[in-house]
């Protein structure tokens, strides 16, 4: 059924009718007495004229045709099948390689007849095909199941078929996912619940980062199941060299051992790769979690913070707490009187109450500077102020008379120097007042960068509280007022834990301590990928001027520890470079990036790590709790591997798996239909050769 409309009033069409009755009459009725034509044919002529005249001004009303019709949806039964690697460990892997996919291809198969039926592959993600590898390495049943919703969501999906094991090692429980939800799903167990026998490394606990020359513990998690009475030997290596072992004796049947490893020496900056292994006994189900790698970052050394102060104050004691919690960070607090060392050997010195009238220290800001060693100032009541006024910070306070204000924080929200996240920004709003020194003018250069203004009550004013400056490559920081011991004692107060207090002082000890790149080739990527990361890298080349230009090709090689070599050129992204290099194989690589630029040839190389996922090899029971939970949850039902068939007559049975009639309207302009176009050409057609015929016009 079709209707014909207009997108304009109706009274038009007769406007159309008009026009072509005028259009006729003009050509043919008002010439009739000069014309040698019938009376007969006179009219022939004029009403095919007209007719022709009035569809073209009909047509310039973009006439459309309003279709309803109804489409008849037949169900859809979807079959998702785990392809995680823990599908293998038990006795029937052989099965599951060679018999169930064939057996699953002749249960899709005899629900075709009645029903759409797809087959997807799952494990970290959702896959269109399932090529029945098994070589997931991570399963996400949450994410596969909430990509399925999104693709069926206006369909009429009937039921779903989950063939799982159970296991998932990463995203949120899927019985979150499915509660409440209209269509059922039929669980197929795979795997087995039974134990194995089977030796493994269930865990390792390590320090992810360490520092060159320290010593570091490992504490190594040994299982094993059905293997009593046997005796096997735990080893780590490093480089092929053995670094520890113990022998382990194995007293029952379901046998659990925790070994501390109590130091390791970090001899190389880099990342480390220790080997822990298992030696194997006979009968085990799978080899593979007799092997545990892990990689530990070594770095070269912690960054120096040095606090000096006239007197002690609790505002030292909250930066020496937050800098005891940070591993990348070695703090020293000391009187200046007593301070007795190089000031050069130190990342950032916090200058907190000076220069006091007692206390110059103009000797000490000055060796830091000419060190370029970035410097915080921390002002408060006894900070002698012509004194730090004449240390050309970019700060200078008029008119001050030794007494302090209550001040609060107001963010400057043109500040981009470094991010803070929206709870610290709303935590600024409400932290107690600091006292800083009273002027009636807080006078700064034009390259000082202000992160919070002075607040006063309800008056916000366009002085500094916080800000930082640079000066021939050395950072200043200034925090004009005492007290922030209170705002740590206030996150504590309000959330239970410091993390506001130290997002706020890390970013500004890590901006100041930093040291800026000022190379004109730089390349930015990380240190270790897992095996199923892309590998990406980043890159900047500037000219001369510290523009930034990407018109020169940057070639990159990445070579592997086995000496495979792996040729790329960046993509232009922007002003900058990007290379997607796709998945490698786990192991080391080294990179050398090249680019020639203004007659220079510019390089720079690095290594990079891609780390094996071994997390399916760590638990080999099935969940079949889980699987019944699903089924349960969704008014579906829990079937076993070989029961396929009575898994296909349950779902035919289900008197709420139909197919469904919806209701659709289509619009589509007139003027697409073909025959419109041949209808008007046969009547301006037809009016010719009668014309022609007659002998006339």
């Amino acid at each position: 059924m079709f209707d014909i409309a207009i997108s304009y009033p109706s009274w038009f069409i007769l406007l159309c009718i008009a026009g072509g009755a005028t259009y006729s009459i003009v050509l043919y009725v008002r010439n009739r007495n000069q014309t040698s034509i019938s009376s007969h044919w006179l009219y022939v002529l004029a009403t095919l004229r007209f007719v022709f005249t009035t569809l073209l001004f009909f047509f310039l009303l973009s006439p459309f045709v309003k279709k309803n019709f109804r489409q008849v949806l037949k169900p859809h039964v979807v079959i998702m099948a785990d392809n995680s690697a823990s599908i293998l460990f038990n006795r029937d892997s052989l099965f599951y390689k060679s018999v169930f996919p064939a057996q699953v291809k002749e249960f899709a198969d005899n629900l075709r007849a009645d029903y759409e039926v797809s087959l997807y592959g799952f494990d970290d993600e959702l896959h269109e095909q399932h090529d029945w590898k098994y070589d997931g390495t991570q399963t996400d049943i949450a994410l596969a199941l909430d990509e399925l919703s999104v693709r069926y969501a206006n369909l009429n999906l009937g039921a779903v078929v989950l063939m799982s094991d159970g296991l998932y090692n990463r995203g949120l429980n899927p019985m979150f996912m499915l509660e409440g939800s209209p269509v059922p799903y039929y669980t197929i167990t795979l795997g087995d619940t039974a134990r194995q026998r089977d030796l493994l490394i269930r865990d390792v606990m390590y320090n992810k980062v360490v520092f060159l020359g320290n010593q570091f513990p490992l504490e190594i998690t040994v299982d094993a199941n059905k293997l009593a009475d046997k005796n096997t030997r735990l080893s780590v290596l490093h480089n092929g060299r053995e670094l520890f072992a113990k022998d382990i004796r194995i007293t029952n049947e379901r046998f659990s051992t925790q070994i501390l490893v109590p130091s390791i020496k970090a001899e190389q900056t880099g990342t480390m790769r220790l080997t822990i292994s298992l030696q194997p006994l006979e009968g085990e189900i799978t080899l593979q979690n007799n092997q545990r790698d892990v990689f530990i970052e070594v770095i070269d050394s912690r960054q120096k913070i040095l606090i000096l102060a006239e007197s002690p104050h609790p505002d030292i004691g909250a930066l020496n707490q937050l800098i005891a919690s940070n591993p990348n960070y070695q703090g020293e607090a000391s009187l200046i009187q007593d301070f007795r060392k190089p000031i050069n050997g130190y990342s950032l010195v916090i200058f907190h109450q000076l220069p006091t009238a007692t206390a110059p220290a103009s000797a000490l800001i000055n060796d830091a500077r000419n060190a370029r060693v970035p410097l915080l100032f921390i002002l408060g009541a006894n900070t002698h102020i012509p004194a730090f006024n004449s240390l050309q910070t970019g700060l200078t306070i008029q008119g001050n008379r030794n007494n302090t204000d209550e001040v609060q924080p107001s963010f400057n929200h043109s500040f981009t120097s470094f991010s803070l996240s929206d709870p610290l920004k709303q935590f600024m709003q409400r932290v107690p007042p600091l006292y800083s020194p009273f002027g009636n003018q807080y006078q700064t250069s034009s390259a000082f960068n202000t992160l919070f203004y002075r607040k006063i009550g309800n008056t916000t004013t366009d002085f500094p509280l916080i800000g930082f400056m640079q000066l021939n490559q050395s950072k200043t920081g200034i925090i004009a007022g005492e007290g922030i011991w209170r705002w740590r004692l206030h996150d504590y107060m309000q959330n239970e834990n410091h993390e506001r207090f130290h997002e706020l002082f890390s970013k500004i000890i890590q901006f100041l301590a930093i040291k800026e790149d000022k190379s004109l080739f730089r390349i930015y990527t990380q240190n270790q990928f897992w095996e199923n990361e892309p590998i990406r890298i980043d890159a900047e080349l500037y000219n001369d001027s510290y523009e930034l230009i990407n018109e020169p090709d940057v070639k990159l090689d990445i070579v592997s520890d086995e000496k495979n070599t792996y040729l790329f050129t960046f993509n232009r992204s922007g002003n900058a470079y990007r290379l997607q290099a796709g998945q490698l194989p786990v192991g080391e690589y080294a990179y050398t990036a090249t680019v020639v630029s203004g007659g220079r040839t510019h390089q720079k190389s690095g290594r990079f790590l891609v780390k094996p996922i071994q997390i399916e090899s760590v638990q080999t029971v099935a969940d079949f709790e889980l699987m019944k939970g699903i089924a349960g949850i969704t008014g579906g039902q829990i079937f076993e591997k070989n029961q396929l068939s009575a898994l296909a007559d349950t779902i035919r049975q289900r008197p709420d798996i139909i197919s469904k009639s919806i209701s659709q309207k289509q619009l589509r302009d007139l003027i697409y239909y073909k025959w419109i176009f041949f209808l008007l050409l046969a009547i301006v057609s037809l009016e010719w050769i009668i014309r022609k015929w007659l002998g006339t016009y």
